[in-house]
């Protein structure tokens, strides 16, 4: 009797296809969580950006400005934020702004930054926002998802699920 031994060519080739089939499916899936992820931390940080500059205009911290003068008209914080994903936060003191930091947001967009560019003041003694609530809505470059961020007049701010844009 003639006895089989091995594997024929057609088994081998099926096989390298599924394996190559469910690789590639992992690889995709594996990039839009890692894009995901990086939407999500973006989005943090653009939050704890704006918290910061509410939080310290209602404790009127004006530390930034040491040694500079002391400031005699303190008004509040503001995030200056432009369409191309850089922002700057600012302290609004004596009827002028002076821009404490700059950052930018990589990987994703402000998608339909209304008004472009946007500038949130928080103002003292409440922390409150200068006008009604803002959207901010930021997307990934990579994927179809965004986040909302809802800045409102009063009260803390909130980061939405990622949803589909």
């Amino acid at each position: 009797m003639w006895k089989k031994k091995g594997f024929t060519l057609i088994e081998i080739i099926i096989v390298v296809g599924i394996i190559s089939i469910i690789i590639g499916g992992s690889v995709r899936i594996y990039s839009n969580t890692i894009a995901e992820r990086q939407l999500d931390k973006q989005a943090d940080g653009l939050m704890n950006i704006l918290q910061s500059a509410k939080d310290r205009s209602v404790a009127r911290d004006i530390s930034p400005l040491t040694p500079l003068p002391g400031c005699t008209n303190f008004v509040g914080y503001s995030v200056f934020i432009q369409s191309n994903g850089v922002f700057e936060e600012r302290i609004l003191c004596d009827l002028a702004s002076t821009t404490l930091d700059q950052h930018s947001i990589t990987n994703v967009v402000f998608n339909s930054l209304s008004p472009s560019p946007m500038q949130l003041t928080f103002t003292y003694p409440y922390g409150s926002l200068d006008t009604a609530t803002r959207l901010i809505t930021i997307k990934s470059d990579r994927i179809d998802r965004c986040i909302t961020i809802t800045v409102p007049q009063l009260g803390p701010l909130n980061k939405s699920d990622m949803i589909a844009c």
